[in-house]
């Protein structure tokens, strides 16, 4: 259980400072030509900001998912080498997690075999306390 904590924190952290370098390379790429949108419920930069941070969180965890439904996507080659590298980051993620969670059921299986065999040793043990006395 402790294994699978971490990888979730991990991927946690790994998905927000891909999320931050994407908005980086996002910014970088756009240059002079950054402005609030049209949409009228957004009035200040700072909800510009939190709109951005919000859509590309969730343009990478689609893309590390490996769902990608394609409704955002790169527009420039540094974006689209980025995004590549993020995609094979998700494979190892889900690698990781495979290994979390198959390590888990493993460690169940290996402790109920230890405690099936310690009753059987006890046992036996009883058994032979009590032919001794007998």
């Amino acid at each position: 259980m402790q294994l699978l904590i971490k990888v979730v924190m991990k991927t946690a952290m790994s998905v927000q400072i891909f999320v931050c370098v994407w908005i980086l390379i996002f910014l970088r790429q756009s240059g002079k030509d950054v402005a609030l949108p049209a949409d009228p419920s957004i009035e200040s930069v700072n909800e510009f900001l939190s709109a951005i941070y919000i859509d590309q969180t969730y343009f990478v965890v689609t893309t590390v998912t490996t769902i990608g439904y394609g409704d955002i996507r790169p527009n420039t080659h540094w974006e689209r080498l980025y995004i590549m590298f993020v995609q094979f980051f998700g494979i190892m993620i889900f690698s990781e997690y495979k290994v979390a969670i198959t390590t888990f059921e493993s460690s169940k299986t290996v402790e109920s075999m230890v405690a099936k065999t310690r009753a059987s040793v006890q046992n036996y043990l009883y058994e032979l306390s009590q032919l001794r006395k007998g």
